[in-house]
């Protein structure tokens, strides 16, 4: 079978990603993603300076020469690349085209946000939120040259301006929880810097925000990453066949197979699929989440249990909704609503090994999907419920990392062990019978479970 669509392994780096993940389908950052990738920055370095002793000639040579080029300076500045940005109203889509003007090496940095609007803080790496909630909406900063094109979704306006003498660029965005997007384009850097900010802030707030960025070079050995890439074209029908799955991929309880370990599998394909195995042993659906027997640090969101499951354990209501484009604006139409279920899935997992294993993910997701024929299935969508992140479960027993939210779903293993391991999702009561659980997703071990 072909690879199937995932997000397993860039979960690690959960607050790499995906905003925007993808401008996302907003993240969470869908953070999404969608931007799915890293997003760094390049600047170009800075030669040294040494000291030397001139001549009287020399000097003033160098002082007419100094005089002409700063003239020069005035009417021509040497850019490494120039921006460009234009509103696809009918697509609510504003485009970004970064031409590069100068093939200059740009280095990564690193970005500060000297202002914020009061009482946000840090709670990743340049993601700021109202009292640095873990996950809660606010303040994106990246950078992003990462490649020559770039695409913003639900784009009702952008107005081209300077801040602080740097070409800038703010897109509104109506309807949107993130409404307001500003870039930086030190285009004479190659650098740009993307400052996301969500509904709640106003815009003169994030114009603050904007004003008070700065950023220094990182030094760093390692210069594969390039700027201002080419966008990969997404081939639709690669994608249609990515969301395949057949006879062969689909798995019982009581089936125990190989779960890749991808740090061997990159050194030995071999040793990733042998050092660990799997097997479901349980899948039980019940009405209720059963909180009184639960232990509440497993939650992967503990202040989000109140707002969801309710004291007798019944989890709310789901409101499924559908997102358009009309009239400028991003709008959510209501689609109803439906009871939830709790989905309750025992599994085992085992170190076949002699050696100690880490950081081993387990990010197992829900998907409804329907049947092509007699022999093929097709993975059809999601319901987005707001305690389950990304369709993953709300609960899992056997972090390893429960002081490091991000590293939520990883695990480490010492020689031998085996871990009994529970997950707890949630899952609408009209989509029992045509929603699977899909585990390691976007690799050659991608299995669908059914019950």
């Amino acid at each position: 079978m072909s690879q199937k669509p995932n997000m397993e392994q860039l979960l690690k780096n959960l607050g790499e990603e995906y905003l925007r993940e993808q401008l996302q389908q907003e993240e969470d950052h869908e953070f999404s993603q969608e931007y799915q990738k890293k997003k760094e920055s390049l600047l170009a370095a800075a030669g040294g300076k040494t000291r030397r002793r001139w001549s009287r000639t020399a000097a003033a040579c160098a002082c007419a020469v100094l005089v002409l080029s700063v003239s020069l300076s005035v009417y021509a500045a040497i850019s490494i690349y120039q921006a460009s940005v234009d509103v696809d109203k009918d697509k609510g889509e504003a485009n970004i085209h970064l031409e590069r003007t100068d093939d200059t090496y740009v280095p990564p940095i690193k970005i500060y946000a000297d202002y914020l609007p009061q009482g946000y803080q840090e709670w990743d790496d340049n993601k700021y939120s109202l009292n640095g909630e873990y996950g809660g909406t606010g303040i994106s900063i990246v950078s992003a040259n990462w490649q020559s094109d770039l695409t913003v979704p639900g784009a009702s306006e952008a107005e081209d301006t300077t801040i602080n003498g740097v070409k800038a660029t703010v897109i509104t965005r109506k309807g949107s929880e993130y409404s307001h997007i500003i870039y930086l384009f030190y285009e004479e850097t190659g650098n740009v810097i993307e400052i996301m900010a969500s509904d709640e802030i106003p815009l003169d707030e994030v114009i603050k925000v904007a004003e008070n960025i700065r950023y220094e070079v990182v030094q760093e050995d390692d210069k594969t990453y390039q700027a201002f890439q080419k966008p990969v074209k997404d081939d639709p029908e690669v994608i249609e066949e990515q969301l395949k799955f057949g006879q062969d991929d689909i798995i019982r309880v009581g089936d125990t197979l190989p779960y890749a370990n991808f740090q061997d599998i990159g050194e030995s394909a071999g040793a990733g699929q042998e050092s660990l195995t799997y097997t479901v042993k349980d899948v039980d659906i019940l009405d209720k989440v059963p909180t009184d027997s639960l232990d509440s640090q497993y939650f992967s969101d503990p202040e989000a249990v109140g707002e969801y499951i309710s004291e007798d354990g019944t989890l709310l209501p789901y409101q499924r909704t559908e997102v358009v484009w009309e009239d400028n604006e991003t709008k959510t139409k209501d689609l109803g609503t439906v009871n939830m279920k709790y989905l309750w899935v025992t599994m085992e997992m085992t170190n076949t090994t002699e050696e100690t294993i880490e950081d081993i993910g387990l990010t197992p997701r829900l998907y409804t999907y329907g049947r092509e024929d007699s022999d093929t299935y097709r993975i059809l969508s999601q319901d987005m419920y707001g305690i389950q992140p990304d369709q993953m479960p709300f609960y899992f027993d056997q972090s390893s990392y429960l002081q490091e939210r991000k590293h939520f779903y990883y695990m480490n293993f010492a020689p031998s062990e085996s871990k009994t391991i529970h997950l707890g999702f949630a899952i609408a009561e009209d989509r029992l019978q045509d929603t699977c659980l899909v585990f390691q997703e976007n690799s050659e071990f991608t299995k669908y479970l059914f019950w």
